[in-house]
């Protein structure tokens, strides 16, 4: 640096760092609320727009296949949780293998059962039920008829019987009963 500086040439100068320090600091600024703004409005838009929030039925192999991972919740996100609900996803298929018999098993047991608001969560195959919405215990009877899924739970939501695995709380089947 140098000594010799008139005061004026220094007051410049340390005006001319100040005015670049406070536009740099302008500008990290506003990217960080374009950062945190838009993210939330893409989310809001794109909230239902998911290609399986729509499923009318379908059913997973893997969710009858693999056992839960120990002391896991429909919130997990730990890497074991996380990779199986994506597998719960990706091998649900649109099809239900129910044999007819048992779609009218369904069918007339749905009539009386306790409906749930379908708009309130995801309705597809591999998706969480939320903890607020009442689940209900596969009936005696019901069981009978459907023996692979005589432990797990179930809701009736619209027009549409959804099987939720007991021990995650996640959607395994869903069969349409209109």
């Amino acid at each position: 640096m140098k000594d010799d500086l008139s005061r004026e040439q220094e007051q410049r100068g340390t005006s001319q760092v100040l005015v670049w320090g406070m536009s740099v600091a302008v500008v990290l600024i506003l990217l960080s609320f374009v950062w945190l703004v838009v993210p939330i409005s893409e989310r809001r838009t794109d909230q239902s727009a998911g290609g399986r929030s729509v499923q009318t039925q379908g059913t997973s192999t893997v969710a009858r296949d693999t056992p839960p991972p120990p002391a896991s919740s429909p919130n997990a996100s730990s890497p074991a949780t996380v990779g199986r609900n994506q597998d719960i996803t990706a091998s649900s298929s649109a099809s239900v293998a129910f044999t007819s018999q048992q779609v009218d098993t369904i069918k007339k047991f749905a009539g009386s059962a306790p409906q749930v608001e379908p708009g309130t969560f995801t309705l597809s195959v591999g998706a969480a039920v939320p903890r607020n919405v009442e689940v209900h215990d596969m009936p005696g009877d019901l069981g009978q008829a459907l023996p692979s899924y005589a432990r797990d739970q179930y809701l009736v939501a619209g027009d549409r019987f959804v099987i939720v695995e007991t021990s995650t709380q996640r959607i395994i089947a869903i069969v349409p009963i209109s």
